[in-house]
């Protein structure tokens, strides 16, 4: 599969394009970058998708700005996925589409529907929220049945330490992975620098790892300035690429 990634040789960032291999053991160290919660705010979104760096691009559909970013994402090369809303556990879900416990068969098809629809051109699927959903084994069964059909891939936003989501996909075929690494819990850049070389050790000692963002501004400053300075050691790659390694470890979840 190809994918655009950066390489820093003699201090100059350069980009090619390469087939990865399979899995991260062939060629050292992944680590995957993605930013949730985008299609509200089209300033930081088009940030976002400037980013120096194969981050994915989590959209949520139905939002005011999900096609505008979606394109502007796809002509910078970036991968994008859906970033659906479920629901949790101590609040109602407001977005758009949302998968709700209790929906019929139906109802959750076609919420399903409408939002593969909204963003036709996204390889996969994570959860926004979600924290009662994934923890729903019939739901997930469901979920990961139309994934399938679609030959989508699945990363657990790991929102709850109840989540069945992986189990799910594993069991069904899906290629999945969960978050690692929250880099903003906490929105200052100097934290979320320390986060982001959380996610750098643990892809060097693990092999791969995952961190997960959000399009607010000192995220993305920080973004910005630190990923051309990744370790040449450690490849940046999307989302994608973990998923279909089947890269399921899991990780203490932050509710």
């Amino acid at each position: 599969m190809n994918a655009t990634c950066r390489a820093l040789v003699g201090g100059l960032l350069l980009w090619s394009v390469q087939a990865y291999s399979t899995c991260p053991a062939a060629n050292g160290p992944w680590l995957s970058i993605i930013i949730d919660d985008l299609g509200y705010q089209l300033e930081w979104g088009l940030a976002a998708s400037k980013l120096p760096s194969p981050v994915t691009l989590a959209i949520i559909p139905g939002t005011p700005h999900a096609t505008t970013l979606a394109q502007a994402a796809r002509e910078r090369g970036k991968e994008t996925i859906i970033h659906m809303p479920m629901a949790a556990s101590q609040t109602a879900s407001t977005d758009p589409y949302a998968l709700l416990i209790g929906m019929s068969a139906r109802e959750f098809d076609q919420v399903l529907f409408r939002a593969f629809s909204a963003l036709p051109q996204a390889q996969g699927l994570n959860n926004h929220q979600g924290s009662a959903l994934t923890a729903d084994r019939d739901a997930m069964a469901s979920l990961m049945t139309r994934l399938k059909q679609r030959e989508m891939f699945f990363i657990d936003s790991r929102t709850t330490e109840k989540s069945v989501a992986l189990a799910v996909a594993g069991e069904l075929g899906v290629p999945a992975t969960g978050r690692n690494v929250f880099l903003d819990n906490e929105r200052s850049e100097t934290r979320i620098a320390e986060q982001l070389q959380s996610a750098v050790n643990l892809a060097r000692q693990e092999g791969h790892a995952l961190a997960i963002g959000h399009p607010y501004p000192e995220t993305l400053a920080a973004l910005d300035r630190l990923l051309p300075e990744i370790p040449i050691a450690v490849t940046l790659v999307p989302a994608s690429q973990l998923a279909r390694c089947q890269a399921t470890q899991i990780r203490t979840s932050i509710p």
